[in-house]
């Protein structure tokens, strides 16, 4: 099932409001389709320009899915990297095995101060609890 919503983006300190399918089940919501800005065209015309996966409902072959733990991302994925985008105000966690997908941090779990620069963090910054808040697919 599906519904068509307003789903609100950060974007260098500064919420943008895009329109977006929001995919559901019985349960819960499970994913957002973020659509194209092109109002001029039906929304199903539209190009998906992202997908977030906003619940437990899904994951990665190696197990891992919104609220699985950056420490078990980290044992998953040998080649983890993370890193803080000043621009999105996003932490963002990857690997080359799953490339186009960003896995997005939790900032309470993250012991790093972060602000307006770009940070480039490693798994020694994130308390035992972080935890992946969402997977963008781009």
């Amino acid at each position: 099932n599906s519904r068509v919503g307003k789903v609100t983006t950060q974007v260098k300190g500064e919420n943008i409001e895009h329109d977006a399918f929001i995919i559901f089940n019985s349960m819960e919501d499970v994913a957002e389709l973020i659509l194209e800005d092109d109002t001029s065209k039906m929304n199903e015309e539209r190009t998906i320009v992202e997908m977030k996966v906003i619940s437990s409902y899904y994951e990665t072959t190696e197990g891992i899915k919104v609220g699985s733990l950056v420490a078990e991302f980290g044992e998953k994925y040998s080649d983890a990297s993370y890193r803080y985008s000043s621009t999105s105000g996003e932490i963002i966690a990857e690997t080359t095995s799953q490339p186009g997908v960003e896995f997005i941090v939790d900032p309470a779990g993250c012991t790093k101060k972060i602000g307006k620069t770009d940070l480039t963090l490693s798994s020694s910054n994130f308390n035992e609890t972080a935890s992946i808040k969402y997977i963008r697919v781009k």
